[in-house]
């Protein structure tokens, strides 16, 4: 198989790079709301409430005066560059095995540090370091509980998070939970003690009170996208903490403005042809925002 060298590739849909990013991140897999994005900038319509009212026989209709609304997509780009020395190259057996398995590690932090960027980095948008305006940051139903919550008590945190965002009025029967691992031990003690009351855990790891759930190493806080954030419980709101997120897949809003693409540039002509390495790069450019601020209840692990 020939590397197609000093040529940006886009990586085939299915394929095991693309598989590996969508298996990787929780957001992109929960989401069922994809906007094709032909711009850096995409302007997307967001349906506000409308009024139904009785209408006697014979009267007039009562016109809906709530406004329209629309969330506002940024694509930012996110990249990888790998240096691969020559003689590392022609020692090896072969050489786009090296490159598959870089692609396969890169395709996992981008996934990573994408999940992290959209659900739990605390600061206030700027385009770089903090790309997007995060579930986290943007939430307003957020609660906490004790990382040394007996089982019971964490059973009633997550399902009173869950019912906050049942009873939201963004809510539907699209609902899906996002967490950190850090609460798969939790979930295991409730489901391993009696008196924690109903199981609300599928041991395969695949539900919670009967709602999909996604696993990702991105939720955990911190103040700038990371692909790997702290682990740790603090204060709340504070660096490491593990959350979990509860929010009807439509509303978490993903904008692809270009696919996953690699490019592998050599050791002879390249910028990296005075120390004899070769580069492989790769990126995409996405965007993210919540519906809406209430659409999202998140609970997070503290101290």
């Amino acid at each position: 198989m020939a590397v197609d060298v000093n040529a940006w590739v886009p990586e085939e849909w299915g394929g095991a790079v693309v598989t590996k990013f969508t298996n990787t991140s929780a957001v992109d897999r929960a989401t069922s709301r994809h906007e094709p994005m032909s711009t850096d900038v995409k302007h997307v319509p967001k349906a506000g409430d409308a009024d139904a009212y009785f209408i006697p026989k014979g009267q007039a209709y009562t016109l809906d005066d709530n406004a329209g609304d629309e969330l506002l997509l940024n694509a930012r780009k996110i990249g990888v560059a790998v240096p691969l020395a020559d003689e590392d190259i022609k020692d090896a057996a072969g050489f786009v095995n090296i490159v598959n398995a870089k692609k396969d590690a890169g395709a996992s932090g981008t996934a990573i540090l994408f999940d992290n960027a959209a659900l739990a980095v605390t600061g206030a948008e700027n385009g770089t370091t903090v790309p997007y305006t995060s579930v986290y940051a943007a939430a307003t139903n957020k609660s906490t509980v004790s990382t040394g919550a007996t089982a019971a008590a964490m059973r009633d945190a997550v399902l009173d998070a869950i019912a906050v965002a049942e009873e939201s009025e963004w809510s539907d029967e699209s609902l899906a939970v996002i967490a950190s691992p850090a609460f798969r031990p939790h979930f295991r003690s409730i489901s391993a003690d009696g008196s924690a009351g109903i199981n609300v855990y599928d041991e395969r790891g695949s539900s919670l009170a009967s709602y999909p759930i996604f696993w990702s190493r991105g939720a955990r806080l911190s103040a700038t996208a990371t692909q790997s954030p702290t682990a740790g419980a603090g204060l709340a709101g504070v660096a490491g903490n593990a959350i979990l997120v509860v929010v009807p897949r439509r509303m978490l809003v993903v904008g692809d403005r270009e696919r996953l693409m690699s490019q592998v540039t050599d050791a002879f002509t390249g910028p990296g042809a005075l120390s004899d390495v070769a580069y492989l790069k790769m990126r995409t450019r996405k965007a993210f925002a919540l519906g809406d601020p209430a659409a999202a209840s998140v609970l997070e692990i503290i101290a």
